[in-house]
Parts: structure tokens; C-alpha cells; sequence
């Protein structure tokens, strides 16, 4: 289901990004979806990356603590 985003911002600010981004060839709607879907995909890389390094660093742990129990030593 798509939403919708909505958000203030000068007319001048408006008027000039509007021009810009026709000047490319595309509308200021579609420039603002293109940065939100960014942003998003930015910040699900940003998740996974964090799950795999706990994950990288629980399985540290879980080996050196499974070290120190074969070796004989307690916690």
C-alpha cells in the first residue's frame, strides 16, 4: 500500500527545486520519492549490516567462552 508524505518547505525553496529538477527532465514529486526510497534502502543496508556484526561478535563470544570452559578455566 503506498502513503503519502507530505511536508512544508518555502515557496522560494519550492519554486527553485522545481526548476531544477525540471530542467532534468522530471518532477519534483518523483525527485522526493527517489530520495525517500534512498534513504530507506540507506538505512535497511545500515540495519543489516548491524544484525550481522552482533551476530559476528555473539559468535566471538560463544567461541571464547566455549575455549575457556575446554581449557579449564571459569568465569
Amino acid at each position: 500500500m503506498d502513503t503519502r508524505i507530505q511536508f512544508r518547505v518555502s515557496e522560494q525553496t519550492k519554486r527553485l527545486a522545481q526548476t531544477m529538477i525540471e530542467s532534468l527532465g522530471r518532477t519534483l514529486s518523483e525527485a522526493c520519492r527517489q530520495l525517500t526510497e534512498e534513504l530507506a534502502a540507506q538505512q535497511l543496508k545500515a540495519m543489516e549490516l548491524d544484525a550481522w556484526l552482533t551476530e559476528q561478535v555473539n559468535q566471538a563470544f560463544a567461541k571464547l567462552d566455549n575455549g575457556s570452559r575446554r581449557n579449564g578455566f571459569n568465569h
